[in-house]
């Protein structure tokens, strides 16, 4: 049976007269099959479909921001350099990034379509008196193989508590960490006409970190639309 007749089996509305309210509607559709199928391979792809019944309807009924998978980004950071502790009581870190390396890339499908090489960038991390949260600071710019600038700038904050807390204290058995410690709002600017539209939409962003002996510490995020 066809993904199409799939969805539209798996659908439930309280009338005949109840439709999709547009083709973002469908796309978030797709993700939740997708999403399900994957992380549970052993199922059909109708029971995928039939077990996000309730969340479709959930969906449409609610009013709720959702979030489409946009882009995938590679941040490769180096030493820290710790510029101390200021008049507030937080300290502060200095993490650069390592010029032209990592990257900003599209999901495959997302309409604005970006492959882009970081230039230039920096991590100001305010650590609490705690210890336990760093708030972050990152202004960062972009270039595509076109010679398109790109500003990336976000805030956000990670938990220092977590895993992820080792590799920016640079302790010895910091290893590769799972996504859901570290999370950003972003904002780009760019004058490309191309790439204009980031400008005008929400961006939110979860990461993680990957760490590979003898390399930079990556950064990975995964940065995510959000729609109505």
């Amino acid at each position: 049976m066809e993904m199409e007749e799939l969805l539209k089996s798996a659908l439930r509305f309280p009338s005949p007269d109840d439709k999709l309210r547009n083709s973002r509607d469908i796309q978030h559709i797709y993700y939740l099959v997708a999403s399900i199928y994957i992380s549970y391979p052993r199922i059909s792809i109708s029971q995928a479909t039939y077990s996000t019944s309730s969340s479709i309807t959930s969906f449409i009924m609610s009013g709720f921001a959702e979030l489409v998978p946009a882009f995938t980004v590679h941040v490769h950071i180096a030493p820290a350099t710790a510029i101390g502790t200021l008049s507030t009581g937080t300290s502060l870190v200095h993490l650069p990034f390592v010029q032209d390396s990592g990257y900003l890339r599209s999901e495959p499908g997302y309409p604005i379509q970006v492959d882009a090489v970081f230039a230039h960038g920096a991590d100001y991390v305010k650590v609490d008196q705690d210890g336990k949260v760093g708030r972050l600071e990152v202004q960062s710019v972009l270039k595509t193989a076109k010679g398109e600038a790109l500003r990336y700038n976000y805030t956000g904050n990670v938990d220092l508590t977590s895993p992820g807390g080792k590799i920016l204290r640079d302790e010895s058995d910091a290893a590769t960490t799972q996504f859901g410690d570290v999370f950003g709002r972003i904002q780009f600017e760019t004058g490309a006409e191309a790439l204009k539209g980031l400008e005008n939409r929400v961006y939110v962003q979860s990461g993680r970190f990957i760490v590979e002996k003898g390399k930079p510490v990556v950064v990975e995020y995964k940065i995510s639309e959000v729609v109505a």
